[in-house]
């Protein structure tokens, strides 16, 4: 293949990966928030069940929140098994924590960088300068 040398480049664009614009409720922990909550996950056929209990307090000592999330899992293997599973895990985070909202997980510490929409915004408004 003979490569012409002479051609110009056309004019080069910047691109961005596209983010993902699904929304997901979220709490930002703050030195008033108390929250205790509890629901259950059931399979349809009714061989697995979930029991998820979450409470958020602030540690009036420290100023940290301690976020605790139990869960009790039931699993029917069939007429003469079953499984059943407890965990208990606690975090402590500083005020200003960002928590996602899972359905069937309850809130979740997040991994990636969540952003409100004014933080896009202001995202958006910085790339165009």
């Amino acid at each position: 293949m003979k490569i012409d040398k002479n051609k110009k480049q056309k004019k080069l664009e910047r691109m961005f990966l596209t983010p993902n614009w699904r929304p997901f409720l979220a709490l930002t922990i703050t030195e008033n928030t108390d929250i205790e909550d509890e629901f259950a996950v059931n399979s349809e056929d009714g061989t697995q069940n979930k029991i998820v209990q979450q409470t958020i307090k602030i540690d009036k000592r420290t100023g940290a929140a301690i976020f605790t999330t139990e869960i009790k899992y039931e699993q029917k293997i069939d007429d003469l098994r079953a499984m059943r599973e407890e965990s208990k895990i606690t975090y402590v985070l500083p005020v200003g924590t960002v928590l996602i909202w899972e359905e069937g997980t309850g809130y979740i510490v997040a991994e990636q960088g969540f952003q409100s929409l004014e933080e896009i915004e202001e995202s958006i408004k910085y790339l165009k300068e």
